[in-house]
Formats: structure tokens, C-alpha cells, sequence
């Protein structure tokens, strides 16, 4: 990787030392050794896949190697190796001292850019930036904490243990997306019934558990929505009320206007709430809604229940035969609109619950492979 930065080609790099992955490549012709083999860059999927950190892969001859290059990370300031000698120490607190080393060259860095460092007798690299500006002379100095009992931890057992650990979570999903708006009531504190974790919004913590799994353990989830398009009705009623003295009564606006199913059904509904998505816009072409019972449907349809369980289709034929002919009644399957009833002929509300969950479930081939 350093040879293609000293090449001047725009190689995907960051970190230098196997941390972060983002000069991963695939060996297509050649040899190269690994020099670290666990590096955390790569995850267990990455192995299996045959990837390489270009940062810790070092060619034993001619290769080929198919990486993706942009030259937004072309090196400014070309990588070079040097030798370099250890001038002064400084104590700066405590903990903390300012290293000085003099190298041939003159200093020639960006700010913020590190170097990776090969002590003597140490293993690997380690990466440090550079804490002062280019200097004629070649100076380059560093500030370097002391971790105190190092030396110690290094020896540790459980250090080590945590050292493996680490390694072994390397690659897994740091934390599920965070649903905004959304909230979870149980009853009683949530802290003794699933991990939380603070949110980088203060005061806020985070429930570690997705819907479905809040939903099995019987919690009540709130999902509270912030509406972009309801502070532009607020705008455009202030605007209009500038304008022409008084804002209209949004109360006395009919649901019946031909014009707006007109654009409804054209599929001009860019910025429309609940209607917006491509996914809406083209199931509108097809279903062509003419009043509001129809929109509630067509909203209602746009799920992923209705669309995983084959309802979309359906319902779009029947809609089509419906305008042919007004006459045309839609069949009943009992089989899957019909409620489970037990044999004194009442609805039986477990099973009830049992095909709602199955109908709007993403899960459905998991729970029906566990029952």
C-alpha cells in the first residue's frame, strides 16, 4: 500500500497499521506475506472471502491485485522511509512526554498527517501524528502518554483474555441503527429486562433489543413521528395569510377534488406524505385511487405484512376488473381472511393474535420453522 502512495496512486488508506480495513484488496496473480494475520481490519467474512489489508500484505514478487482507487486519495505528501534519530525527551506532564527525533530530510508533513514508528525491539508499528508544524532542520516530535503499568498488562492473563475477545467481536455490527422517535414502556424499569445504553443525545439511552424482539416480550413501543411536510402546510398558511390577509380554514377543505386525485393517480406526489416513496408512486399507476377510502387502502397496502404476504397483486386485479366492470364483486377466501375460532364458535383471541403476527411479520419462515 505504501509503494502505491509512494507512486503517487490514489489507494484507499487510513489508519496504516490493520485497524480499520480500508485497504482491503483481492490477490489475483502472485505471492505476498501476511504480516499480521489477525489484523482486526478484517473480519471473519473478509477471510472466508479471500481479502487483504494492502497495510500488512507485503509482495514477494510481481502481483496482481484488483483494489478500487479514487484519486480524492492521492498522498498529498508522498510516504517515505527513513531512519531516524532519537534527539531528546521531554517531560511534558505526568504522564505524557514530547519525543524529538532528527531525520535526514527535511521535515516535509501536513497537519494532522502520523508516522508509523518501528521501535527497537519492538513488534510492529506504531502510528503516531506529529505534534509541530515542518521545521527546515528535519525535526519531528511526538507526544506519547505513558500507559501507566503497561508493562504489567502486557504480562496479564486477562489482558490477554481481552486482547482475544476483542479480536473475536472484530467485524461484528457495532450497534443496531437507532429508531428516532420511538419509545418503549414496560413495567417494570427496562434497565433489569435488556441492555441500555446511553444515546449520543444527552439523557437519552438506546434499548438494545429491535421491535420484534420488544413485541415478544410483551413492551409497549410508541413510535412518535416528526412530520417535515406538516412544518411546510404551517409555512404555506403562514405565507398565504401575508399575502392575502387571512389564512383559509384547513377544517372546511373537501376530500373530493378531482384536480387532486387527478395528480394522485398521474403518480405526482413528490413531497406528498405517505405517498412519496417510489414504491407508492408506482403501485399508484396501477391502483388509481378515487376518493379517500381508496388512498387509506392504497397507503395501508405499501407494507411490508400486505407485500410479503401476496396481497399487493391481488388487490391491483381486482381494482383493474372493479373498472371494467362496477358490478364485479372481489372473491372471499375464507382461508386467509377468516379468523381461527375455537370449536364453541367464539373467536379465539390467542390464535387471533397468532395470524396477525404471522401476517405482518418479517420473520415468518423463522417462527413457522420454530413451531
Amino acid at each position: 500500500m505504501r509503494g502505491a502512495l509512494r507512486a503517487g496512486i490514489g489507494f484507499a488508506h487510513e489508519c496504516s497499521v490493520g485497524g480499520c480495513g480500508a485497504c482491503r484488496f483481492d490477490l489475483i496473480e502472485g505471492e505476498v506475506q501476511t504480516l499480521w494475520a489477525d489484523a482486526p481490519g478484517l473480519s471473519e467474512r473478509d477471510r472466508k472471502r479471500g481479502k487483504r489489508l494492502a497495510c500488512q500484505s507485503r509482495p514477494l514478487g510481481d502481483c496482481r491485485i484488483r483494489v478500487r482507487c479514487d484519486d480524492a486519495n492521492r498522498p498529498v505528501v508522498a510516504p517515505q522511509r527513513t531512519q531516524a534519530t532519537l534527539l531528546m525527551r521531554r517531560m511534558v506532564t505526568g504522564d505524557i512526554a514530547e519525543f524529538t527525533f532528527a531525520m535526514p530530510p527535511a521535515a516535509n508533513f501536513l497537519p494532522g498527517q502520523y508516522a508509523l514508528i518501528y521501535p527497537p525491539g519492538v513488534v510492529g508499528a506504531r502510528a503516531y501524528s506529529m505534534s509541530n508544524l515542518p521545521e527546515p532542520g528535519g525535526r519531528w516530535r511526538f507526544m506519547i502518554r505513558r500507559m501507566p503499568g503497561g508493562e504489567d498488562r502486557l504480562r496479564s492473563r486477562r489482558w490477554r483474555a481481552l486482547a482475544a475477545l476483542a479480536r473475536e467481536a472484530s467485524g461484528l455490527p457495532r450497534h443496531l441503527a437507532q429508531h428516532s422517535g420511538g419509545m418503549v414502556v414496560s413495567a417494570t424499569p427496562l434497565v433489569e429486562l435488556v441492555p441500555v445504553v446511553p444515546a449520543a443525545f444527552e439523557g437519552r439511552r438506546i434499548c438494545q433489543w429491535d421491535k420484534d424482539s420488544c413485541a415478544d416480550a410483551g413492551f409497549v413501543k410508541i413510535d412518535l413521528l416528526g412530520l417535515g411536510m406538516l412544518s411546510a402546510v404551517e409555512e404555506c398558511l403562514d405565507l398565504i395569510a401575508e399575502g392575502h390577509g387571512r389564512a383559509p380554514d384547513l377544517s372546511r377543505i373537501g376530500f373530493d377534488d378531482p384536480a387532486v386525485y387527478a395528480e394522485i393517480q398521474d403518480a405526482d406526489t413528490m413531497g406528498v406524505f405517505q405517498i412519496e416513496s417510489r414504491a407508492q408512486m408506482q403501485s399508484l399507476l396501477q391502483t388509481r385511487p378515487e376518493n379517500l377510502d381508496d388512498l387509506t387502502v392504497q397507503v395501508a397496502l405499501i407494507r411490508p405484512g400486505p407485500v410479503s404476504g401476496g396481497a399487493v397483486h391481488p388487490y391491483v386485479a381486482h381494482r383493474r376488473a372493479r373498472r371494467r366492470n362496477p358490478d364485479f364483486v372481489p372473491p372471499y377466501d375464507q382461508r386467509g381472511t377468516g379468523f381461527p375460532r375455537n370449536y364453541g364458535g367464539q373467536a379465539d383471541m390467542g390464535a387471533i393474535e397468532l395470524s396477525r403476527f404471522f401476517m405482518i411479520s418479517k420473520r415468518v419462515s423463522n417462527a413457522a420453522a420454530n413451531m
